[in-house]
């Protein structure tokens, strides 16, 4: 029996001695009063070349064992958290690939701005009895609702444009670009360097505008083309 206990308490010892993980800057430290410390076990008399369990009752035993359970389940807690952060990066860096892949092809495959509805097309419209052009496609979303770029690039406009208000545009490399406009804040500045659903702008209603939305274009080689063909590859 008292080989066992003495087998025991060594395992017990070992394991109370591992360190806490920390899954990562974001993952909740936790403190030491967090974690019950394991009961005293008086060492044992002089001469003993072994603890003595003869001094350690029963609830001690069960007090150290309840505590070295808790010790492993906040340990397996942040390894868990630690796991789901590895996923959510590894997945957004395949779908940054993607979004490079296409965008070499010429597709700017995500979502300008969430749960929008389309005010406006792509093409000829008439407003106000006049006939014109419309070049990019008006997309309707609450006032303050975040605009995103819709791949990787390089912020090559961002302030006041005449019509479009406050404007964003960021050229994608390989002859793409695209513009953002009517937005009430802009979060870029020329030169910055974007990621594909990085926040770059707020919905609003400036320049030449009738409500919340953002004006939306794609140019390929300096020449526009419907917004639409790249909306229908992006994921929803």
């Amino acid at each position: 029996m008292q080989t066992w206990l003495k087998i025991s308490l060594l395992g017990m010892m070992t394991v109370s001695a591992l360190p806490l993980v920390n899954a990562s800057t974001e993952t909740p430290q936790y403190a030491a009063d967090d974690v019950p410390a394991l009961p005293q076990i008086r060492p044992a008399d002089k001469g003993q070349s072994a603890l003595s369990f003869t001094q350690a009752n029963n609830d001690e035993i069960s007090e150290a064992i309840d505590a070295l359970s808790r010790q492993a389940q906040v340990k397996e807690d942040a390894l868990a958290q630690l796991a789901a952060q590895l996923e959510e990066k590894h997945d957004e860096y395949e779908q940054t690939q993607e979004a490079l892949a296409l965008s070499r092809r010429g597709i700017l495959a995500a979502l300008p701005v969430d749960g929008y509805r389309v005010s406006s097309n792509y093409g000829h419209r008439t407003i106000f009895g006049k006939s014109q052009f419309h070049k990019g496609i008006d997309l309707a979303a609450p006032a303050g609702s975040p605009v995103y770029a819709t791949g990787p690039g390089v912020v090559t406009r961002a302030g006041w444009v005449r019509g479009y208000g406050q404007f964003v545009e960021i050229d994608h490399g390989a002859g793409l670009i695209s513009r953002y406009g009517h937005n009430s804040k802009l979060h870029v500045r020329v030169g910055d360097r974007v990621s594909m659903r990085q926040r770059i702008a707020d919905v609003g209603c400036t320049g030449r505008c009738t409500g919340p939305h953002v004006h939306y274009e794609v140019l390929k080689n300096g020449q526009h083309s419907d917004p639409n063909i790249h909306l229908a590859m992006a994921s929803r």
